[in-house]
């Protein structure tokens, strides 16, 4: 897993650095940039992020209102599921789903800066090891946790022929401000130990922040 992140990495920043964005296939005069983006309306992408932490490979959806030249509001959907170890202790499966309400400001022909709010809920199986023999009543049973957050990131937009959208994220980071677990899978522990371990695990991640480098967004304005 490590080298297929390292391999996408790599050459999505080989393809950043050589990619020509001064051709004539790119609006990036700002004057030309800006009466483009004044034509348009609505901008809606596809997200792939392939470093995201602490869960990575995060794929969602994303969408925008231009309010003016320099503003955007918007919407972002983003999820992830994975298997991992936590502690030592046996984490089946863990799936993250993150909505947020984001605004956009633009600082020159491409440059912006991404604020808002958004939840997150996160939905964890453990392990047998941790928990009794299964029940048909346990087998739908997850521990279910929900955060709310404030959200930073900083990015750059590049506008093609056709309407074509590339975005990249350089850098976002999900504050948490108020997190609870809405329900645990602890009564079904083998013993209070084990207990205690899931309420530990529950309570670390319900508040974790969450961060992502090159987060690639790809779609159409109109």
């Amino acid at each position: 897993m490590k080298s297929i992140l390292l391999s996408i990495l790599l050459s999505s920043t080989s393809f950043l650095a050589t990619a020509d964005f001064s051709s004539s296939t790119a609006y990036n005069n700002d004057t030309e940039i800006n009466n483009y983006r004044a034509n348009s309306k609505y901008s809606i992408n596809a997200t792939f992020s392939p470093v995201n932490f602490p869960f990575p490979l995060s794929i969602g959806v994303n969408g925008y209102y231009k309010i003016d030249d320099k503003w955007s509001m918007g919407a972002d959907f983003l999820k992830s599921s994975l298997t991992f170890n936590l502690f030592g202790l046996d984490i089946g499966q863990l799936t993250e789903t993150n909505y947020t309400i984001l605004a956009k400001r633009y600082y020159g022909d491409s440059l912006n800066m991404k604020m808002g709010i958004g939840a997150r809920y996160t939905d964890v199986t453990f392990g047998p090891s941790l928990l009794k023999t299964l029940t048909p009543e346990l087998d739908t049973t997850v521990s279910e946790l929900e955060a709310k957050y404030i959200r930073l990131g900083l990015g750059n937009v590049w506008h093609y022929k056709k309407q074509f959208t590339i975005e990249v994220d350089w850098i976002t980071i999900d504050i948490p401000i108020n997190a609870q677990v809405k329900t645990s899978v602890a009564q079904y522990a083998d013993n209070e130990s084990d207990a205690d371990d899931i309420r530990f695990a529950e309570s670390l991640l319900k508040f974790y922040p969450g961060a992502s480098i090159l987060k690639f967004n790809a779609g159409f304005i109109f």
